[in-house]
């Protein structure tokens, strides 16, 4: 291997190396970072994932509420899915009294945090 060669393949494998760099820092930056649902008031507009029991499950026009950490209105967490989400109400029912986790961003409603839920792949039994 002659002295060009050499040199165009060590600068190939430097980047190469700086690729996978990356690819790992952002593959670190995809796993979230599991709290309780009384946590989720100091983790706003993050993306993490609550782990904790599904006190209720309620619905109200259309619109599904799985409330963890109490009983509404007390509850300091809730997952809501709004009525245009494809999203079997009685599927949802069955997480009440479960542990589950759910991933997603931690947004507020009123007074409260909550997860919008838009796809079941967002929930798993614990």
């Amino acid at each position: 291997m002659d002295v060009s060669a050499a040199v165009l393949y060590e600068q190939g494998m430097i980047r190469y190396a700086l690729l996978l760099i990356l690819l790992l820092a952002a593959c670190g930056s995809l796993n979230a970072q599991t709290i309780s649902p009384r946590e989720t008031k100091h983790y706003l507009g993050q993306r993490v994932t609550v782990a904790g029991r599904v006190e209720e499950f309620r619905e109200i026009s259309g619109e599904a509420f799985l409330d963890m950490g109490g009983h509404y209105p007390a509850e300091p967490f809730t997952v809501f899915c709004a009525p245009e989400t494809k999203i079997s109400r009685k599927t949802l029912a069955t997480f009440e009294g479960k542990q589950i986790a759910v991933t997603g961003k931690i947004e507020i409603y009123g007074k409260r945090p909550e997860i919008i839920l838009t796809s079941l792949d967002q929930i798993s039994l614990k």
